[in-house]
């Protein structure tokens, strides 16, 4: 499976079952990848916040990958 790196404010895009974010963001914000059905596998190497729901309704997610520990997790994460 081929990653790709998609960052913008606040914008984050699936490709295709998975999404690779750079060491350099360090928040998923609230619903983020909130109906993502579609979403696999999350590579989040910077990642210490994660926004409340961000991944509600992710229903095939089977693998999340960070290398810190989460400071904050939001509500239903």
């Amino acid at each position: 499976m081929e990653f790709q790196q998609l960052y913008t404010t606040h914008t984050y895009r699936v490709n295709d079952k998975g999404v690779y974010l750079p060491k350099y963001v360090s928040e998923i914000p609230d619903y983020a990848f909130s109906g993502c059905s579609s979403l696999e596998v999350v590579m989040g190497y910077g990642v210490s916040k994660i926004g409340a729901h961000a991944f509600d309704g992710c229903s095939n997610l089977n693998s999340f990958t960070i290398d810190k520990h989460i400071e904050s997790l939001g509500e239903k994460a």
